[in-house]
């Protein structure tokens, strides 16, 4: 994402505006600037545009910064440095209540927390069989506590997929085979 520079892309492009037809060279920079490597190089197309992907990075934190050099000449090396995070650790949830050791009625809950690895958790949902995402609520900490929405959903047995999202895009999906007893859907 261009908005919090978090990506579980181990190879992301790095894009970018500067005068049309200049070359563009993109720099990984260390903790000193003699340290900077030089990733790769580019020419900005008719609109400015370029982009150029990085190497292959492990899971962690990256500095970049872009230099552009005009037909006459001039070169302007970029003043903002970009922080790029890689994440690609799988988001993990530990569960506070069985969810497949019994049958499920009208009133069970799906209580937990997240285990705080990689990034950040956007969203979480479960669905039973091919039916509808249900959204998770979750509070700062990573934990929740909701009751099943077990509307539409007949006794017997099912498929319960959870689904958890971080902001680097990382998807964990796990299912259960679960029973359902005693809903109030009439059947």
């Amino acid at each position: 994402s261009d908005t919090d520079n978090i990506t579980n892309d181990t190879v992301p492009r790095i894009t970018g505006s500067a005068e049309a037809g200049s070359v563009v060279q993109l720099f990984q920079t260390g903790e000193q600037e003699q340290d900077s490597q030089l990733v790769g190089e580019t020419t900005a197309d008719d609109t400015g545009n370029w982009q150029i992907a990085t190497n292959n990075l492990a899971d962690g934190t990256y500095n970049f910064s872009a230099s552009a050099t005009d037909i006459a000449g001039n070169t302007n090396n970029s003043s903002t440095m970009l922080e790029l995070t890689v994440d690609t650790t799988q988001p993990t949830i530990n569960f506070t209540t069985s969810i497949d050791t019994e049958p499920l009625a009208e009133g069970a809950r799906l209580t937990g927390n997240l285990d705080g690895s990689g990034s950040d958790i956007s969203a979480i949902s479960y669905r039973f069989n091919d039916g509808a995402e249900i959204a998770v609520t979750f509070n700062d900490t990573g934990a929740f506590d909701q009751e099943f929405d077990l509307t539409g959903v007949s006794d017997g047995d099912y498929t319960l997929t959870v689904t958890i999202t971080d902001t680097a895009g990382n998807i964990s999906t796990t299912t259960y085979n679960i029973t359902i007893a005693g809903s109030s859907e009439i059947t």
